[in-house]
């Protein structure tokens, strides 16, 4: 980000006066019908519709900057709360158009919205409950009103504390798992989210593991992660994030090659 496009506003007037996206664009959904349609037919493909438009918590803290934001929650809800609503919106929009085309053959619906840092949720659980979890039931809401896909949540960071409202709201699957944040431990949150969560994640650590362990540590910790979170289905085996440059090709086909070996 160069820029933060309201960080200058003031009232709910700025919000809605500023230049936003047009989700009925139908250069947005061209052709996605017909290729959905033949992966539903003719594959035996798992069908994403992924992530494609920031989540309110997100989304506001982008536009606004996160400083700003997270001051807003607290100095100024009226312009926060008219931020989220304009972002949910949209991010309703978006999900209205893209469903409309494929949602009778998608089988998983991607949503993200990053709400923890390495130590915490970004903001308390009580404000989280006030001003969040209210947009993201009626997002899913309508997700679940457009299509019978299983509901995906990409959230990155420590957010054990907000699981359970997660869950309320209608997250199915949770994704990445960052087990090296804050209370991510990844055996308790099989035993207490196990049965209500399918984890999409929960791999070996992209930040201090996989750079750095041996080819033969990596292979251990493939194993002991899977012994852990595959008993009783409701597991997708990735690594905890995206892998990033400081990783070795031998430590990505170990990593791969392990997970197949046990699976």
């Amino acid at each position: 980000m160069v820029e933060r496009p309201l960080a200058s506003a003031e009232s709910r007037a700025d919000v809605e006066n500023a230049v936003w996206p047009r989700p009925d664009d139908p250069g947005r959904v061209a052709g996605l019908r017909e290729e959905a349609r033949r992966l539903s037919e003719q594959t035996d493909y798992l069908i994403v519709g992924d992530i494609m438009c920031l989540g309110p918590f997100e989304g506001a803290c982008f536009l606004r900057g996160y400083d700003q934001f997270l001051t807003d929650l607290h100095t100024d809800p009226v312009l926060a709360e008219a931020i989220l609503d304009k972002v949910l919106e949209i991010d309703i929009g978006l999900w209205d158009a893209f469903l409309g085309q494929v949602g009778e053959y998608v089988d998983v619906v991607a949503q993200g919205d990053d709400l923890g840092t390495q130590r915490s949720l970004y903001i308390s659980p009580k404000m989280y409950r006030q001003y969040i979890k209210p947009r993201h039931q009626k997002l899913y809401d309508f997700v679940r009103s457009k299509s019978k896909a299983k509901i995906f949540m990409h959230s990155c960071g420590s957010i054990y504390d907000a699981i359970p409202d997660l869950i309320e709201v209608g997250v199915q699957i949770l994704n990445p798992i960052q087990r090296s944040a804050a209370k991510m431990d990844i055996a308790n949150l099989k035993r207490e989210f196990g049965r209500d969560l399918c984890f999409w994640g929960g791999g070996i650590d992209v930040q201090q593991v996989l750079p750095t362990a041996s080819l033969s540590e990596i292979r251990d910790e493939v194993k002991h992660t899977m012994d852990i979170l595959a008993p009783g289905g409701g597991f997708v085996f990735v690594a905890s994030h995206n892998i990033q440059a400081d990783v070795s090709p031998d430590r990505v086909q170990c990593l791969y090659e392990t997970a197949l070996e046990f699976r």
